[in-house]
């Protein structure tokens, strides 16, 4: 595991992780050679290679942006880099933020099939990211990590590299002019054979979130006390299955590390405490953790009607006294406890903390007790006095300490030994003798208060000596008794994570010196055997395990589901056929399109093959394949270039960007679709290559009549110097229309159906269409001579009811305003009323000429007078009201 991957004793995510995504801002600024000096590159090995990148303007920049790709070992590289930090979208972090990022394989056709694993390509890397100091012997600023980049987690880092004050720290150099430098090594490393943490120590690991490592190492120690796991078996099940309940959550969680197959997840534990994905990357504290849940079990078996085993366990009592010394008074407050707070700083030992616990303290001088019912202060003693100690005992060690001359939390690493057996008969009051303790778990912290990782140290039978286990989130391992004790006394001083100490990074060096036990749990003697009874399969009650089971095979299918459509991509398949078969809006109607489904490995020379076999494609060798994009205004619009492809390409790589991956929010449900694309079959007598300085361009004309629709009349690949006049003629030259009656108009939008108007004889570099894919649409200027109103019948089939749409602006007004709206007769009011389509800026007048219309029977407009169907009350004005709050008004 890595060291110092995760978390920290005070809230913070200064882990080495992947980016979260919804704390990604979608836009991005990759810079090129005018920003950046050229990276120096140095291949150390076979297997090893380092590059820098320098980030000018740094102060500047609030975006993230890229270095270089460099190509090493098959695979593209490069540095991924938030100078303002990426702490969430808008937010402007105290951290910068750095990762290494791995594209993908320079070559997708040498990617081995990943059908065979399912897991596409991969590539493990350990990797050192450092910020260099421009000063002469000056020392960088260093993270190191290690990571198995993949297709779906190519990126890994810091989100908490260092604190951005220290880059500015004039004494450090490390950003001079405003210029920073970044280096990154990286050493890349085979696969190893994946270690199974079940089938060598019997014990299953719990995956890490994000900084749930303490959470984990909690969950492992309260799992391995056998009283406790059947207490939290007996405990009754949710009536809803879907339930968010805490205790089922943490039933689930205890079931499958017992009977479960890998890595145990605890997503769902998680969510039932109320966490998003952002608590998940928060590291919290151990203690309060523990009370959260303790607290819930105790408030559930309250409601049960059950024995209550958490205080049965845990619960210790205690009370704070104050006795007066020469007067008879005497004030005592019993409290119970599940945990105590031992002091570490100045301790050298358990015992000293226990001494400092029960020390008495004087009360006299000016600090004298004012006792009731005298009148003069008097001398007192006040202290604490230990009543009873529970049959497991939890000390939280306080190795976190607020310095008030620095302003900040400092964690004490003094050195602070704990016993394998502990006898702590002297501190407890009219102790029985029996208050010897053995040591059950010990949970340490390696890090400082701005960084670090949890695991725990677990003996799961104390009897066995020195068997003891090392729970590490996912991988669990044998560990000698010197790892657990000895190696977590601490190494004295203070760690901390200061612009005038120590750079924040973690290297080995640190973080051993600040590895210590934060979290002891201690079983008492002579309870050991039944308090860590082992705990057998057939002891899980069955309706527990009937309905887990149940669960975790529906799970398991939805997990193969998912994983199967991660094989695959859907693909939309236009050609110019789909285009001439449209007759409205937006580039084709992409509900009658092909669509495939296709394995992303797919080879794109293939796809073609299979297109001609099935006669969409006729030749290939006169073929232009056009990767459609969405716009702001989310309209799909051809690539400003056709795509260059060859044989060896494969379809995975068509998908690159955000607007290629439409998943659906929090799950990892296959998009509708992944890619569309327009293969453009190009005649013997055009040049089959663009031009830079061309444009494709489509045309539609506005037909009015007998329905108003639009029709494709073709495209044209054009250089951006000619208007559309010309192209127009070039167009329409067959048929019989003089080209200076024609008007033209850019589709705008699909969406929110709307156009602009353009001028035939200004360049097309001059109106905007110098943007590949514009989509063009002509009308004739005869058709802009409006007719006289006559009058006519009512046409339920036809828009607006058969009212005139002349022109193209009155199409897209209709298609962007029409709504249906429904009039029923106020007397009787069970008539079933009339339908009509109008438009929401249709006036009242007219309103009532469309309804007297369909009422027939030569109606009087200005004798209709129109009521709210709901309310009763007459509507002296139809307007927005009829439309957007009363769209079924009577008459």
């Amino acid at each position: 595991m890595d060291e110092g991957r995760d978390g920290s004793l005070f809230p913070t995510a200064d882990d080495a992780k992947g980016v979260p995504e919804e704390h990604v801002d979608e836009s991005e600024e990759e810079l090129g050679p005018a920003s950046t000096v050229p990276p120096a590159e140095e291949q150390k090995d076979e297997n090893s290679f380092s590059f820098t990148f320098e980030v000018t303007e740094f102060s500047t920049r609030e975006k993230k942006l890229y270095s270089p790709e460099h190509h090493f070992g098959g695979y593209r590289w490069r540095l991924l880099v938030f100078p303002a930090g990426n702490g969430g979208v808008g937010d402007r972090s105290e951290h910068f933020s750095v990762y290494l990022d791995c594209p993908g394989p320079v070559n997708e056709a040498d990617v081995e099939d990943p059908l065979n694993d399912g897991q596409g390509w991969s590539r493990n890397a350990s990797f050192k990211l450092r910020v260099l100091s421009q000063k002469p012997g000056g020392k960088p600023c260093e993270r190191e990590s290690k990571h198995q980049f993949s297709e779906r987690d190519c990126d890994w880092g810091f989100q908490d590299f260092a604190l951005i004050k220290l880059l500015y720290d004039p004494k450090e150099c490390f950003r001079v002019n405003d210029t920073v430098v970044l280096q990154v090594s990286v050493t890349l490393q085979d696969a190893q054979p994946q270690y199974d943490s079940r089938k060598t120590t019997g014990f299953a690991g719990l995956k890490n979130q994000g900084a749930t490592c303490y959470m984990n190492s909690l969950l492992q120690t309260l799992y391995t006390i056998g009283t406790f796991r059947r207490g939290v078996y007996q405990m009754s099940l949710p009536e809803d299955v879907n339930s968010t309940n805490i205790t089922y959550a943490l039933q689930r969680v205890f079931y499958d590390l017992q009977k479960g197959q890998g890595v145990v997840r605890t997503k769902k534990l998680t969510r039932s405490f109320g966490w998003d994905t952002v608590d998940a990357f928060t590291q919290h504290d151990v203690q309060e953790l523990n009370r959260l849940l303790t607290n819930h079990l105790e408030e559930t078996l309250k409601k049960e009607k059950k024995e209550n085993y958490i205080t049965k366990l845990f619960e210790g009592k205690q009370c704070n006294y104050i006795e007066c010394v020469n007067v008879p008074y005497k004030s005592e407050n019993h409290q119970t406890f599940l945990d105590l707070q031992l002091t570490v700083k100045g301790c050298k030992n358990i015992y000293e903390s226990f001494d400092k616990f029960t020390e008495v303290e004087m009360l006299d001088g000016e600090n004298k007790y004012k006792a009731d019912g005298y009148d003069e202060p008097q001398d007192a003693r006040m202290g604490y006095k230990i009543l009873a100690l529970p049959p497991v005992l939890q000390l939280h060690l306080i190795r976190i300490e607020f310095d008030p001359y620095r302003g900040m939390g400092v964690k004490i690493n003094d050195w602070y030994e704990f016993g394998n057996e502990i006898d702590l008969t002297k501190y407890v009051e009219k102790s029985d003798g029996n208050d010897v303790y053995v040591l059950h778990s010990v949970l340490v912290h390696s890090g400082d208060v701005n960084g670090g990782h949890y695991y725990a140290f677990i003996r799961p039978n104390p009897e066995d000596g020195e068997k003891w286990y090392k729970f590490d989130d996912e991988i669990v391992t044998e560990a000698k008794p010197k790892q657990a004790l000895d190696d977590n006394f601490g190494y004295g001083g203070e760690a901390m994570a200061d612009a005038d100490n120590n750079h924040p990074m973690v290297t080995n060096n640190n973080i051993k010196k600040c590895t210590s036990a934060y979290w002891l749990q201690y079983i008492r003697k002579d309870h050991v055997n039944t308090i860590l009874e082992p705990f057998s399969d057939e002891e899980v009650p069955e309706v527990l395990e009937k309905r887990l089971v149940h669960e975790n095979e529906e799970e398991e299918l939805r997990r193969k589901d998912r994983a199967e459509q991660l094989l695959y991509m859907s693909i939309a398949i236009v050609t110019e056929s789909d285009m001439r078969s449209h007759q409205g809006v937006d580039f084709v109607a992409w509900n009658k399109v092909k669509k495939m489904r296709v394995k992303k490995v797919m080879l794109l020379s293939k796809l073609l093959e299979l297109l001609k076999a099935e006669q969409v494609l006729k030749d290939l060798s006169r073929l232009r394949i056009w990767k459609l994009r969405m716009t702001e205004n989310r309209t799909y619009k051809v690539g400003v270039e056709p795509l260059e492809w060859a044989d060896n390409i494969r379809l995975s790589s068509l998908i690159k960007d955000y607007d290629d991956l439409r998943f659906t929010p929090k799950t990892y449900a296959a998009p509708d679709t992944h890619v569309r694309l327009f293969l453009e079959e190009v005649p013997e007598e055009e040049p089959l290559e663009k031009e830079d300085d061309e444009v494709l361009l489509f045309f539609k004309k506005f037909v009015p009549k007998p329905l108003p629709h639009l029709e494709f009349v073709g495209k044209v690949l054009v250089n951006a110097s000619k208007s559309l006049t010309e192209v127009a003629a070039d167009l329409f030259k067959d048929e019989m229309v003089s080209i200076e009656n024609l008007s033209f108009h850019e589709e705008v939008s699909a969406s929110e159906p709307d156009v602009q108007r353009l001028y035939g004889t200004t360049p097309l570099e001059r109106c905007n269409l110098t943007s590949t894919g514009g989509i063009v649409i002509v009308e004739a200027v005869s058709s802009l001579i409006r007719e006289e109103e006559t009058e006519r019948n009512l046409n339920p089939g036809a828009p607006l009811n058969g009212r005139p749409i002349e022109t193209v602006i009155d199409y897209f007004d209709y298609l962007r305003m029409r709504v249906k709206v429904k009039f029923i007769r106020r007397f009787p009011l069970e008539d079933d009323g009339i339908v009509l389509e109008l438009l929401s800026n249709d006036e009242d007048e007219l309103v009532r000429k469309e309804l007297a219309r369909g009422l027939g029977e030569r109606r009087d407009p200005d004798y209709i007078k129109l009521y709210d169907s709901a309310s009763g009350k007459s509507l002296p004005s139809l307007g927005d009201f009829a439309f957007r709050r009363c769209p079924h008004p009577s008459c």
